[in-house]
């Protein structure tokens, strides 16, 4: 049974079942220091275009609340952003700083991973306080996407450099 103590989420402790439509700010108290630089880093899981096409919104809905929950409880943080990429092929990670190479964070990810696909974990936060949609996911098939990923991750089969267009 998976026993690691969850890190805290921000978004995850609002009450979904009180909000309302309206327009929200909150100062977050996440990062404890200033942030002079940070860098994105482009967690495609799925080849944009490619048959496979994209993982289901129910997917990236529940990936979105496991890697939240499980990037924070290992970096702290130095993590200011997880969430979807609205085509739906994977997700951008925020992190403080600009000494992590995207080969750290593939074995970043690769822990991730594992600790989802352990015996016994469940999607955190997925409950009508925590959630606005909690329903709206697929561990299922979210669990395969995770094995799908980390089998390229084990097998040295992920790219490290975007492939720029070339000007004419």
């Amino acid at each position: 049974m998976y026993t690691k103590e969850k890190a805290k989420v921000n978004s995850f402790t609002v009450d979904h079942t009180k909000l309302k439509q309206g327009i929200y700010a909150k100062a977050s108290n996440t990062n404890s220091s200033a942030i002079e630089s940070y860098t994105t880093y482009d967690i495609r899981m799925i080849r944009p275009n490619s048959p496979e096409r994209m993982l289901s919104p129910e997917v990236m809905h529940t990936l979105e609340h496991c890697f939240a929950t499980e990037i924070r409880t290992i970096l702290g943080d130095e993590v200011i952003y997880v969430g979807p990429m609205g085509c739906c092929t994977g997700f951008y990670v925020v992190l403080a700083g600009t000494d992590r190479s995207p080969q750290a964070v593939a074995e970043l990810m690769k822990e991730v991973l594992e600790t989802i696909l352990t015996e016994g974990y469940e999607v955190p936060f997925q409950n009508p306080i925590s959630c606005g949609n909690y329903t709206f996911m697929d561990f299922t098939t979210s669990k395969q996407a995770c094995v799908n990923f980390l089998h390229l991750i084990n097998a040295g089969e992920l790219a490290f450099e975007y492939p720029y267009i070339e000007e004419n």
